[in-house]
């Protein structure tokens, strides 16, 4: 079974979570007088109900009385979630271990999006040269030589240093895959100056109005989506800028998930809660994400829970989690092992992993 420890020391994921406190305070405390009213970011509805717990007591949450989301309303602005992203310090400090995990010889995360990710891009190529041999039979066109002179467009939004895209390029390169073009964008400029790789193209943009004059084969997004105060307004820009069948790939806390729904968001806590203002504003899970992607006009190719720490998560904060949760630290290692296995297999982990297909 993954160990927690194995994404980052618990010492460090302490000292995140509580600069992400004091983060949060300092943002309510500038900002709160801002903030805005908003309707369900899943169904757009404005029938909801305040739940009786804010969010370290300052943030007031809703809970859609439709589909039953819940989000941070009133939510900060952009000029509050701006200046969170470039001003924070918990936002160096995850900058900070994302580009030494991806380094790692034992980045299981971003290594089970890569190996999902090469499997589209791969797919993708043989449809569009079976395509041109369909139409090179049809028509007297002169040969190139080319099998695969399809250039395909890839973007990742909240690139932040690109570390991502470095390590995709590299798995890329290794598996002798060409003809494809590899974009980010952000808001946090630091984090995008610090990138050094020439064949990675980066630009500062808002992932809700970003437009580039062309269109994406691939538009991905990693723990973003929860971020943003209209994904509505956020997946229909995508869904502009993707080519016809093109893929959004994302992912994103899943708030039904077991360690999730077992440690609470006002809890001490090793990661982030799926709801977690200024950060997490949107809570997402596979009830509401089928809903939100055939909604917004994509097929639901992939919606699935690969996450595989909830347990470790839980064990490692035994004395936080749900009474109900706890007695699984009295089960030997192998059951420890199958409740995760079982977990992930039924989508209940707090990771999903989703594929929408423009329709």
């Amino acid at each position: 079974m993954k160990n927690f420890t194995e994404n980052r020391s618990i010492d460090l994921a302490h000292k995140i979570f509580n600069q992400r406190i004091e983060d949060s305070k300092i943002i309510w405390n500038k900002f709160s007088d801002k903030f805005i009213l908003r309707n369900c970011p899943v169904c757009d509805n404005d029938d909801y109900i305040e739940l009786p717990e804010k969010f370290i007591n300052l943030y007031p949450l809703a809970q859609c009385n439709i589909c039953q989301t819940i989000y941070s309303n009133p939510c900060p602005n952009f000029e509050a979630i701006s200046y969170y992203y470039n001003n924070c310090l918990c936002n160096q400090m995850l900058h900070d271990l994302f580009k030494k995990r991806a380094k790692s010889n034992n980045d299981f995360v971003n290594d089970y999006r890569i190996n999902k990710l090469v499997e589209l891009i791969l797919e993708k190529q043989s449809k569009l040269n079976s395509d041109k041999k369909d139409d090179e039979d049809d028509e007297d066109d002169e040969d190139d030589g080319d099998d695969n002179d399809h250039q395909l467009n890839l973007l990742e939004i909240g690139c932040g240093t690109g570390a991502f895209l470095i390590k995709l390029l590299a798995r890329l390169k290794a598996d002798k895959i060409t003809g494809v073009n590899l974009c980010g964008i952000d808001i946090d400029q630091n984090a995008l100056d610090s990138c050094t790789e020439p064949e990675i193209t980066l630009m500062n943009n808002n992932a809700e109005t970003f437009d580039h004059g062309r269109q994406y084969d691939f538009v991905i997004n990693f723990e973003l989506i929860e971020h943003l105060i209209d994904p509505t307004t956020f997946i229909q820009n995508i869904k502009n800028n993707l080519t016809d069948g093109g893929y959004f790939v994302m992912t994103t806390p899943n708030s039904l998930g077991l360690e999730t729904k077992a440690i609470g968001y006002n809890s001490t806590r090793l990661i982030a809660h799926a709801i977690f203002p200024p950060m997490h504003l949107n809570a997402f899970n596979p009830r509401n994400i089928y809903y939100f992607l055939i909604k917004n006009g994509f097929k639901a190719h992939t919606v699935s829970t690969p996450g595989c720490l909830d347990v470790s998560i839980c064990l490692n904060t035994i004395d936080e989690v749900d009474p109900i949760i706890k007695p699984i630290a009295d089960l030997d290692e192998k059951a420890q092992e199958m409740i995760q296995t079982v977990t992930t297999y039924l989508d209940g982990s707090s990771h999903m992993f989703c594929v929408g297909q423009k329709i």
